[in-house]
């Protein structure tokens, strides 16, 4: 099975599990200052690549891509406004980035991540996040002369996110805006490269090694699970 492949059937997955405990939290009518969230959300992002090796191909590329994906999160509310959360989340991302012969393409991303923020009215809040982020690869290289097929590889790389965002509650309905910065571990690979000279076939390895960057925009809606209330007016400073 494929990347791709892989995080389509996990976001289905996530959304499933989320539609199933939203029926039973509101079977429950469930009412507290914590409060589950599931969402769906679709995405702009930025992918820059930064060749290091080989020396050949050193620079740099980047490629603006579109996306989307689905989101699960518990906040907590305390008396004064302020929220401190956990959130994950899981979508498609399709960025392709190519310089010197070699494409680097992205197939999802994920994360997961711890969030704080405060309401500064009964409807909006804004909030800070950050936490681990995962990103899946593809990488294309050179076409080998003596075989003519493409030197491929994969990989999923681990980094770090930070951001911030918004969000808009209208009577358990969460409309929400945010920006994250991702940057992620080196992806790395030793390239096999068959060239042809004059009659004798030899074997050269490349050392790639390539930092990725992402800069990624969101906008997407929230359920509030088991709770039809702003939970500011409710819980929090403006109750």
């Amino acid at each position: 099975m494929t990347a791709n492949a892989i995080a389509r059937a996990s976001a289905a997955l996530l959304f499933c599990l989320a539609a199933l405990v939203s029926g039973q939290a509101r079977a429950q009518n469930y009412d507290g200052a914590g409060l589950l969230r599931f969402g769906v959300f679709g995405q702009v992002g930025n992918t820059d690549l930064d060749i290091e090796r080989p020396i050949e191909a050193r620079g740099s590329a980047s490629d603006t891509s579109f996306g989307g994906g689905v989101t699960f999160g518990y906040d907590y509310l305390f008396q004064n406004g302020l929220i401190l959360g956990i959130e994950a989340d899981i979508g498609i991302d399709s960025a392709d980035a190519e310089r010197g012969q070699r494409e680097l393409s992205t197939n999802f991303m994920a994360g997961i991540r711890g969030r704080v923020g405060g309401y500064v009215s009964p409807a909006l809040m804004l909030y800070g996040t950050a936490g681990v982020a995962f990103l899946g690869v593809d990488y294309d290289g050179l076409v080998s002369p003596a075989t003519g097929v493409r030197f491929s590889d994969s990989d999923t790389l681990v980094g770090w996110t930070i951001g911030a965002g918004a969000e808009w509650d209208w009577h358990g309905i969460v409309f929400f805006g945010e920006y994250l910065f991702a940057s992620y571990d080196t992806f790395s690979s030793n390239e096999t490269v068959d060239l042809i000279d004059g009659e004798v076939i030899e074997t050269t390895t490349f050392r790639n090694e390539f930092d990725v960057d992402q800069h990624l925009f969101r906008f997407g809606v929230k359920f509030i699970i088991g709770h039809d209330h702003r939970p500011a007016e409710t819980y929090g400073p403006f109750k």
